[in-house]
């Protein structure tokens, strides 16, 4: 039996890189990305974000699902050791 063969007879290997069907199997979220499209994303990105649904929608429109850009616009900065945001003073 040749190594192709052997790939032909195994339709969900991952080494074809094909997606399996196997709905137990999971794949890690994208935290790079706002996600509303799941069940459970609405609740975490307000809570996370500290913003409503709408507010949040409003947002993306605004600036893109990007979690940096988001994260910008609700005036949320990074500290550079922890990691941790905090909302950033504004200045007048």
């Amino acid at each position: 039996m040749t190594l192709l063969s052997t790939l032909e007879a195994q339709p969900h290997s991952s080494i074809r890189g094909e997606v399996s069907d196997d709905i137990d199997t999971r794949k890690a979220p994208d935290l790079s990305r706002v996600s509303l499209a799941g069940a459970w994303e609405p609740d975490y990105w307000t809570h996370e974000l500290g913003v409503s649904n709408g507010e949040l929608m409003r947002i993306i429109g605004k600036v893109g699902n990007s979690v940096t850009a988001v994260r910008k616009e609700l005036g949320l900065v990074a500290h550079e050791k922890s990691g941790n945001f905090t909302k950033q003073a504004c200045s007048i």
